[in-house]
């Protein structure tokens, strides 16, 4: 991956009364906004894969997020040269990564818990999370800031931080059942790809955050995924076209090479219409994005080879149903598309031959989109 830098999505973070309760759900659940968002403060490109800790070397499961948390410079680790990657992530040190995050804004008032006075080292960043209505600590009124902080609350409050977009339950760890009070958020997570869980097919709900396990999270909410070309890295998930009269139609897209006005294009998605009759023939696939790319890009155009060239051919991207680019081109011309993409789950690419002639069947126009790339 190459890391850039993270942008804080808009979040509207009402109070969240229920966090003062004593029960397992409220409790924990104020421990994790705070950790999982925690080193995202201002993630700059990754140059190497070493940590500089002592204790991560370069084979480390989890070099690459933990040098990645360095260069962002969200962790210098401790005075020993130790990055201690199985530690626990504290309340305290989850709230000042989240306050830094945020931009470091001021405080208006005082945390207001009484194991947080002014004094504390993390006071600004645990009273911001309160100004924000993040937080409100436990019902005996403390923050409780040495605590460890819980892998279904980090799941909780960065699903929260994320706006709590609407997930389904996947059933997909044995001790995450779908009466679970954080359920859904961990399924998203999985669904984000920002969680995996354990070999053994569970999540460890319960079980502290280790640093080494915050890193991989934050790497993976924060640092958006390497460019991805649509038909080779990242495969369909539908296809389809409409018949019209013929037998044959183009239900979905060819992989391989294409030429379009002379320049080669290694990696395309075509497909083959006919100009016939009084119907738009029309072929499509869709591809799951899942939130994670920002910028489409290809080149569209009929191809060098297409043995009609008096037919025009439109090619539209769609995000999630809506219409982000349409264009219209006739043999000979191109464009070089660079569609927003920005929080799209589902995308389809489409090209469908709108010529209608009167002469009956006639050979058939080749169209393509030339390297597909999200990114």
């Amino acid at each position: 991956m190459t890391p850039t830098h993270y942008q804080p999505p808009a979040r509207s973070l009402a109070p969240r009364p229920q966090d003062r309760s004593t029960s397992a759900v409220g409790a924990v659940a104020i421990v994790a906004l705070l950790t999982l968002l925690l080193q995202l403060a201002s993630p700059v490109p990754l140059g190497h894969a070493s940590s500089g800790f002592s204790d991560v070397p370069d084979d480390h499961p989890f070099v690459t997020e933990i040098s990645w948390l360095v260069e962002a410079q969200l962790t210098t680790g401790f005075p020993d040269g130790r990055f201690r990657p199985t530690a626990e992530v504290s309340r305290q040190a989850a709230a000042a990564f989240l306050y830094r995050l945020a931009g470091e804004p001021a405080v208006s008032s005082a945390a207001g818990f009484d194991d947080v006075p002014a004094n504390h080292p993390f006071h600004d960043a645990i009273a911001w999370l309160v100004d924000e209505g993040i937080t409100s600590g436990f019902q005996d009124n403390t923050f409780r800031p040495t605590r460890a902080v819980s892998r279904q609350a980090a799941a909780a409050f960065l699903h929260r931080f994320e706006g709590e977009p609407s997930a389904v339950h996947g059933g997909e760890f044995s001790d995450v059942p779908s009466n679970h009070p954080f359920a859904v958020q961990v399924s998203w997570m999985v669904q984000m790809e920002v969680a995996s869980g354990f070999p053994d097919g569970t999540f460890r709900p319960a079980d502290p955050v280790t640093r080494q396990a915050m890193a991989a999270f934050i790497y993976r909410l924060a640092a958006p995924p390497e460019p991805a070309v649509l038909g080779v890295d990242k495969q369909r998930v539908a296809q389809g076209g409409n018949e019209g009269s013929l037998s044959s139609r183009c239900s979905g897209f060819t992989g391989g090479s294409v030429r379009i006005n002379g320049r080669l294009f290694e990696r395309a998605r075509h497909c083959s219409t006919w100009a016939f009759d009084d119907r738009t023939h029309t072929g499509w696939e869709e591809y799951d994005l899942g939130r994670a790319y920002s910028v489409f890009t290809t080149t569209v155009g009929q191809t060098d080879d297409s043995s009609r060239t008096d037919s025009e051919i439109r090619f539209t991207v769609y995000g999630d149903g809506r219409v982000l680019s349409e264009e219209r081109l006739r043999f000979g011309q191109s464009v070089d598309l660079d569609v927003d993409v920005t929080g799209v789950l589902r995308l389809r690419l489409e090209m469908a031959n709108t010529s209608m002639f009167e002469d009956g069947w006639r050979s058939q126009t080749k169209h393509a989109f030339g390297e597909p790339t999200v990114r």
